[in-house]
């Protein structure tokens, strides 16, 4: 487990570089852009629209806008139908108030109410000022820098995922989009033998957080099957070793049934001719040598008593002794 770990936490710590290095592109060349249309000026409106169009910025984000300090957007490209103000945008108010490029937390865009990141970068005016914002988005269900990476599979049914890092982490990507913009609790917690293995890594150009998760089934597939070959084989060597345990002892107890044998044979018949092994030097042959002079002891006394009996003229009898009553 802990080298499967290792292995999937490199994966991991690639792909978030990976994609950090590409946010930092998007955000160069949207920096590049805000620079020159800093330079051409800010007041023409026709002027910004073709700007925006004729940049290509389209060729890496899903939109672009261009909003005056005050929040107002006076140019959109691809134009929409009623451009509205971003002044209550958090993204906005930090670039405004900061000068510094940021990367919004996922959003709903206000035009067509889609799932989105927006990158925002600040306008100099000639003067040094600012003279606006220049934003554009990533339409998180669009193929782009994020949803290719949705898209993307890591063995069988391993995916990845990126959340917002702070007190109250979002999902910016997922492959379940109905997921896109919740909660990061609602994604599922912990690891274990039954759980998704997943490992972590930071996102530093936009301060999220990579995750690769791994289904449970997938990650500890092989584990289980070296256990069920573990278990099939220690069944096979129990029932190995059962046979040759009662192989070994039948084998084992063939002398001493050899004797039972005999015994049972005397105990029927005292005058059969058997073989007992009396030279054993083992318990089995004081068995036999102890059987054999019992039965030397019996045959003596019965021969003993045969020649009492031949020799008194009037016979031997038995009667059983009489007890008187109490």
């Amino acid at each position: 487990v802990n080298l499967m770990r290792e292995q999937q936490q490199a994966l991991t710590d690639g792909a978030a570089a990976d994609l950090d290095y590409k946010l930092g592109i998007h955000l160069a060349a949207l920096a590049r852009a805000a620079r020159e249309l800093g330079v051409h000026g800010f007041s023409d409106p026709a002027a910004q629209q073709r700007f925006l169009r004729d940049q290509d910025l389209r060729t890496m984000f899903d939109n672009a806008a261009l909003a005056t300090p005050d929040g107002a957007i006076v140019a959109i490209n691809p134009p929409a139908e009623r451009p509205s103000s971003i002044a209550d945008r958090d993204y906005f108010r930090r670039v405004r108030d900061t000068g510094q490029p940021t990367i919004s937390a996922p959003l709903l865009t206000r035009s067509a109410r889609q799932p989105a990141v927006i990158m925002a970068v600040p306008v100099d005016g000639t003067d040094g000022r600012l003279a606006g914002v220049l934003g554009a988005a990533l339409n998180l269900q669009r193929a782009n820098v994020l949803g290719d990476l949705s898209r993307a599979t890591v063995g069988r049914g391993g995916h990845y995922v990126i959340v917002t890092r702070g007190p109250s982490p979002q999902i910016v990507m997922h492959p379940d989009a109905s997921l896109l913009l919740k909660p990061a609790s609602a994604l599922a917690s912990g690891d274990g033998i039954d759980k998704d293995m997943t490992t972590h890594a930071a996102i530093p150009a936009a301060g999220w957080e990579l995750r690769l998760v791994v289904p449970a089934a997938t990650a500890y597939a092989p584990l289980e099957q070296v256990r069920r070959n573990l278990l099939l084989q220690l069944l096979w060597l129990g029932l190995g070793c059962a046979l040759l345990v009662w192989a070994g002892t039948a084998w084992v107890m063939r002398p001493l049934e050899a004797l039972s044998s005999a015994i049972r044979t005397l105990r029927r018949s005292p005058d059969s001719q058997v073989r007992l092994d009396v030279v054993a030097n083992d318990e089995r042959g004081d068995l036999a040598r102890e059987f054999d002079g019992l039965m030397t002891e019996l045959r003596n006394q019965r021969l003993e008593l045969a020649a009492v009996t031949d020799a008194s003229p009037l016979g031997l009898a038995v009667v059983p002794r009489l007890v008187p009553n109490a």
